[in-house]
């Protein structure tokens, strides 16, 4: 018999694996309900502290509206407030995806750690925003057993776009891309072609569950290149309150995103980091490339094929919320002033972005005396 991949190695049932996924927004719930809608039958939870969305869910199921607007419901998916009712319930889980904001990581690192307390061979999957989470999930999970047991946590990046609309209900508004990156050299049963030979590996999950996935061996490259092409979408999409297509349009729009996709390519080369970006990363690199033309050609075919997203950021600042500017944006500028790399546009966005988020309710405020 064959070695089963990671991390399917151990499931309990290789039928039927169980899957949690912490954080029941936008990405969280198009991602979950691919996967439970998936022919490999994921066993899939939402952890969420959004009661009304957890109530709706559990009472009707989870309504994916497809990007042709059709409706599909999910009525083999349960959420709950309480990570420790997956395991009351649903027994050990194999996967945890961590979907949450980065200002929840710490939160989220202690629910992952509760979902896998009785699986130490469980896999933590993170599809983040922003630089640093992994590493925060990680460092929870290794103070609260031995090291020798605990869960190894995996980098993933997805360029999907979707909103909700309303508690239980969530709208698919842009298809994207997937990679999970696994450090080191790549066993050659996990760069398989799923349509060829199958395997039980999470990329087959989501590939099967039509969400596209691909495996990377370089971690930093792939963490790099989502961070580029959050600088960019996020805080220009929220300052302008624009949808995603909106920067493919305008000259003087493709000029901004060109300034800071320039600075934080710059920031990264200054660490000795090339950008990956999912798809490109199968094809033997051309060495006489220029790593900005890439990364910016890649940021504005994100925004078009997710042209009719709202992205997270300009959801958060319509709905008065802190963003994740300081982990986006924020890190870039981080990162070039440790290097000495200049990085003005992204100081400037960022200095924006963080007034904005200041100045939540001055606006109705001030509409309000008329």
């Amino acid at each position: 018999m064959s070695t089963l991949p990671w991390p399917w190695s151990s499931m309990k049932n290789l039928s039927r694996p169980s899957v949690a996924i912490i954080g029941g927004g936008a990405m969280g719930c198009y991602i979950g309900a691919q996967l439970a809608r998936s022919p490999l039958s994921h066993d899939v939870w939402l952890v969420s502290s959004w009661r009304e969305h957890v109530d709706r869910v559990n009472r009707r199921g989870l309504t994916l509206m497809q990007m042709d607007r059709s409706l599909v419901q999910i009525t083999n998916i349960r959420a709950t407030l309480d990570p420790r009712e997956v395991l009351l319930q649903g027994g050990p889980v194999d996967v945890v995806i961590v979907l949450v904001k980065s200002p929840y990581t710490m939160q989220a690192a202690k629910k992952a750690d509760v979902l896998t307390s009785n699986n130490p061979n469980a896999a933590v999957l993170t599809l983040q925003n922003g630089l640093g989470n992994r590493e925060i999930i990680q460092n929870v999970l290794r103070a609260s057993r031995p090291s020798s047991v605990h869960p190894v946590v995996y980098q993933g990046v997805t360029n999907h776009g979707a909103v909700m609309i309303e508690p239980g209900a969530v709208r698919h508004t842009g298809m994207g891309t997937t990679a999970i990156a696994v450090p080191g050299n790549l066993p050659s049963f996990l760069t398989h072609d799923v349509a060829q030979t199958p395997t039980n590996g999470l990329t087959s999950s989501f590939t099967h569950a039509g969400v596209d996935c691909e495996l990377v061996g370089d971690v930093d490259g792939l963490v790099w290149g989502k961070l580029i092409v959050n600088a960019a979408i996020n805080p220009l999409t929220a300052l302008f309150r624009v949808p995603n297509g909106a920067l493919t349009s305008s000259p003087h729009m493709k000029g901004l995103v060109r300034q800071i996709v320039d600075e934080a390519v710059q920031v990264a080369s200054s660490s000795n980091i090339k950008p990956l970006f999912p798809k490109s990363n199968t094809e033997s690199p051309d060495p006489h490339s220029n790593p900005a033309d890439e990364a910016y050609a890649h940021v504005l075919n994100v925004a078009y094929n997710t042209r009719d997203n709202m992205s997270s950021m300009l959801t958060d600042v319509i709905r008065g919320e802190a963003t994740e500017i300081d982990v986006i944006n924020g890190a870039v500028i981080r990162e070039g002033e440790k290097h000495g790399v200049p990085v003005e546009t992204n100081k400037l966005v960022h200095q924006m972005v963080r007034s904005c988020q200041d100045l939540y309710g001055t606006q109705a405020s001030l509409l309000s005396k008329r």
